[in-house]
Order: C-alpha cells, then structure tokens, then sequence
C-alpha cells in the first residue's frame, strides 16, 4: 500500500462519516433548477449534523444505546413541527365526500417542542366554548394563545399549566 493510502486511511474522519451518513438516507428529488439541489443537499447536511451533535450530547448525559433515536426517527421528529405547522388549513378533498369516513375526529396539538417551550403561551379568551383538549371533561373559552388549544382553569386542576409541562 501507498504511504499516502496509509496516511489518508489514519486521518480520514469528519468528511467520509458525513458522506456515509448522507448516502444512507438519501431523499431523491428532481427538479431543473441546480440551486434546489444545493438547497436541498445543505438542507441534507444540516440535519446529519445535527443527529451527530444530538449522539454526541446522548453519550454526554450517558444514555444507553438504546434510548437514543436512530437518524431516520431523528429525521421524522424534526420534520414534524414545520409540517404540522398549518395543519389546520383543509388541503386535498372534503372528508365528507368519501364514503368510507362517516366522521373524523380532527386533533390539532402542536408538536411536543412547541408546547413545551415555555415562551409566549399565554391565556386568551375565545368567543366560542369547547372542550378543554387535556381534561375534555370541562367545556371553556380559554385558549392558549400561541398554540390555539384550548385548556380549562378549575379548582383543583390547571389544565393549562399540565399541558405545557
């Protein structure tokens, strides 16, 4: 063997692991404009790196291999909250249309890193009432403003304060 193959072989790390990684779970697009597949692969890149950091913090806090999140479960949790974001808007035909759903229960919570993130909920009165979406015992006008869900305040029970903890 060469000496520089030898040489390459010891010093070899960060640019051959990302481009395992990348070819592993590799999304297949097609398009005729060159600067979606440079989006895209920047796009691919970043959330590599990113389940690299997320292992490298798991080992960190000494978790057991198998609480950490393979990288296409890390792929899908992240892709969740920008999906889920205007899931509310009615996309594709009416439910009502097809014969084989005669009724759909439609749940709308925000991804877990949205609710948790304790900045900027904060209470706000509705005019119309609802089912409280933790409890669903007590009907209220209350809403969480940032997450648009609304949550009941009782004696005894703060559904608002357990829905974002």
């Amino acid at each position: 063997m060469p000496a520089i193959v030898a040489d390459y072989n010891n010093h070899m790390g960060g640019i051959d692991i990302l481009d395992s990684f990348l070819a592993k779970y590799r999304f297949r697009i097609r398009s005729r404009r060159w600067y979606i597949y440079l989006f895209w692969h920047f796009l691919s890149v970043a959330l590599v790196n990113s389940w690299l950091m997320y292992k490298r913090e798991c080992r960190l806090l000494q978790l057991p291999d198998k609480q950490m999140l393979p990288q296409r479960k890390f792929q899908a949790i992240v892709a969740e909250c920008p999906v889920s974001v205007d899931s509310d808007k009615k996309r594709g035909r009416h439910t009502s249309s097809n014969p084989l759903i005669t009724k759909q229960k439609v749940v709308n919570i925000p991804c877990a890193d949205v609710r948790k993130y304790q900045v900027a909920h904060w209470p706000a009165k509705s005019e119309k009432r609802g089912r409280c979406k933790l409890c669903e015992i007590n009907n209220t006008n209350t809403m969480c403003s940032k997450c648009g869900v609304r949550l009941c305040f009782v004696d005894g029970r703060n559904c608002f304060v357990d829905f974002h903890a």
